[in-house]
């Protein structure tokens, strides 16, 4: 089959989408690609040529300007804002991006990582995903889920891929759906020695959404605890802050490359990711390959439960107390959790792999499409 991916950022942009967007590509073995990205991103954390170096030469990279109004989507107040300027949006970047979108030629299936860009393919077999929407089963996404069930919104997405905590979701869109987590490189990401000190690490965009504003607080009140270091690593509004930062016992690492930042993971003890939205973060695999403790957001509790049942994860409020009083508990197992990094990676190469994950993907792409294709005969 032909298969356009689709990010209305740029590859080299490096986040988590724009991650599971180049393992899709690295472990497709049977079908012919096609990326299409826009030439937007805040912060550079791949080289420019990352999707030739791992063979894909079909690239259509589109001017979109979403980036003008994303500021809108942060907030509840603005959010509806947001919701009626981006289709206007759309409209002018298929008008203005026409011919680039003639060239990709036939495509047998779209996979949208920004569900509000189906138009761009119009009359395509298209899936919609979980990526960047649907992340809670909150009002708004249950009234949001009847409006595509009505056909008033994304009538011309046939299916979902969705996370598996979105299944409430689904069926309320009454579209066919089919379920799949997010990978991890383990290959990359493992436990490795760590020293007598207790290395606390947050990674992600560096956005007041990600909570990285309460993970600074958080290591405020272990300021006279020398016994433990938190670290940092990412991009996004809160870089200067933490370039300027006093804190004797916060290092700030930049962006990282893979590697580089495969190995801070593999030297630290517990993941502290306070996060206010998301979907299924993949820092959170991430982590648990490296062999992590993770205390994270109560606000992804549907998500990551299978880790939280094996004790390799905890879920918390927002409130500082309840995240201090979390990472005050794990540093004082730390000796236990260190004795379980292995468990957590094995885990996590038998439930996370790229390999895995990404061949169930595909699999059940191909279903769906054989399925329609039995429905137009």
């Amino acid at each position: 089959m032909k298969i356009a991916l689709f990010t209305n950022t740029n590859v080299s942009l490096g986040a988590g989408i724009e991650k599971t967007l180049l393992n899709y590509v690295k472990y497709n073995t049977d079908h012919q690609l096609v990326i299409v990205q826009s030439q937007f991103y805040k912060v550079q954390r791949l080289p420019n040529d990352v999707l030739d170096r791992i063979g894909i030469k079909n690239v259509v990279t589109i001017k979109d300007y979403e980036h003008c109004i994303s500021f809108l989507r942060m907030h509840r107040i603005t959010k509806p804002i947001y919701a009626l300027i981006l289709p206007l949006l759309i409209r002018i970047t298929k008008v203005l991006n026409i011919k680039k979108l003639r060239s990709i030629g036939e495509l047998d299936v779209v996979y949208l990582f920004k569900n509000e860009y189906w138009p761009l393919f119009k009359g395509k077999l298209i899936i919609g995903s979980n990526h960047a929407q649907f992340a809670f089963d909150n009002t708004y996404n249950r009234i949001l889920a009847l409006l595509v069930r009505s056909g008033l919104v994304y009538r011309g997405i046939d299916a979902f891929h969705l996370f598996p905590k979105s299944k409430g979701i689904g069926k309320l869109m009454g579209k066919r759906y089919f379920t799949g987590i997010i990978g991890v490189e383990t290959s990359q990401f493992k436990p490795k020695a760590r020293d007598n000190t207790v290395n606390v690490l947050f990674v992600g965009r560096l956005e007041y959404i990600k909570g990285i504003d309460l993970f600074i607080e958080v290591c405020k009140k272990f300021e006279g605890n020398t016994g433990v270091k938190f670290n940092v690593s990412g991009g996004g509004e809160y870089s200067q802050i933490l370039n300027d930062n006093k804190l004797p016992n916060l290092t700030y690492h930049g962006v990282l490359s893979e590697g580089e930042l495969a190995d801070l993971y593999g030297k630290c003890d517990i993941f502290l990711y306070p996060t206010r939205w998301d979907a299924q973060p993949s820092v959170i695999a991430e982590a648990l390959s490296a062999g992590e403790y993770i205390i994270t957001s109560q606000r992804i509790r549907g998500t990551y439960d299978d880790l939280s049942e094996k004790g390799f994860l905890e879920y918390s409020s927002l409130s500082l107390d309840d995240l201090s009083n979390r990472l005050l508990k794990a540093i004082d197992r730390v000796a236990e959790l260190r004795a379980i990094s292995d468990a957590e990676h094995s885990y996590a190469v038998e439930k996370y792999d790229n390999s895995v994950v990404v061949r169930d993907l595909y699999k059940n792409i191909e279903n769906l499409y054989i399925s329609m294709q039995r429905n137009q005969h």
